[in-house]
């Protein structure tokens, strides 16, 4: 398999004004190496946010981020050749022995429980590589993460790393993705994820993947870190309406 590197914020030619993940939600569905040897650290892709836009705030703070995805089938995945010309034709099949399960809106989720275990290295022999990307706003990343996460919150930035990797043969590599809650921001990023790999990267080659296996974190950092701090860095979390930041919410 190719080597996935790490990528810097300094390679996106981006726009100085760009668009959050946010703003998709009203749109149609849609480093340095830690000590885990399969898992990213870059903690330095921040973005400079867009202008204020009233009637974007209106909208994000109206939604309350505050249930668990229902779990509609669980899944352990299927035996199977990890070819990306095999093509998955079933979109929530994970890899043999890797627990996850349909949520409510056709996305794929894992739990804290098996967020943890990736982390701690018990799916090494599945995957061979991991990123972790957190679609929460700056101010919340910095606050506290999940130690390894990438902070991706533009859809500019989130379309330049899907070019930069895929590449790669991707076929046991795994992307987590998670908000606060992980009930629209993680969603809408898990959905343009596919929507670009099968749309763009893969047009006219369905049912095939370039990347086949891209969970939603169930409950997002907020769950995460109510069970397991010891992942998180620093130790701490910061609430996208936490009051102490409501000037930074309002440009994003």
């Amino acid at each position: 398999m190719a080597d996935i590197t790490p990528i810097k914020s300094s390679v996106f030619g981006l726009s100085q004004r760009r668009k959050s993940l946010f703003s998709l939600c009203t749109q149609a569905p849609v480093a340095t190496t830690s000590n885990k040897k399969n898992l990213f650290i870059e903690n330095t892709m921040y973005f400079e946010p867009e202008i204020q836009h009233p009637e974007r705030l209106s909208h994000v703070t109206s939604k309350s981020e505050d249930y668990i995805p229902t779990r509609k089938s669980w899944t352990y995945g299927r035996s199977q050749n990890l070819n990306l010309t095999d093509g998955l034709s079933n979109e929530h099949n994970a890899p043999k022995e890797f627990p996850s399960f349909e949520g409510h809106g056709g996305q794929t989720f894992i739990t804290p429980q098996t967020m943890h275990d990736l982390l701690d290295g018990h799916y090494d022999s599945t995957f061979k590589k991991t990123f972790v990307l957190d679609c929460r706003f700056p101010f919340e990343y910095t606050g506290g993460h999940i130690r390894g996460s990438i902070n991706m919150f533009s859809k500019e930035a989130m379309h330049h790393f899907l070019l930069s990797q895929k590449e790669n043969n991707l076929a046991n590599v795994c992307f987590v993705v998670h908000c606060e809650f992980s009930q629209k921001r993680a969603p809408t990023l898990w959905d343009y994820i596919r929507k670009t790999d099968r749309e763009e990267f893969n047009k006219g080659n369905y049912p095939c993947l370039s990347f086949p296996n891209v969970f939603v974190l169930e409950g997002g950092y907020s769950a995460f870190y109510n069970e397991e701090q010891i992942h998180c860095s620093p130790k701490q979390y910061v609430k996208m309406v936490d009051k102490n930041y409501t000037s930074e919410l309002k440009i994003h």
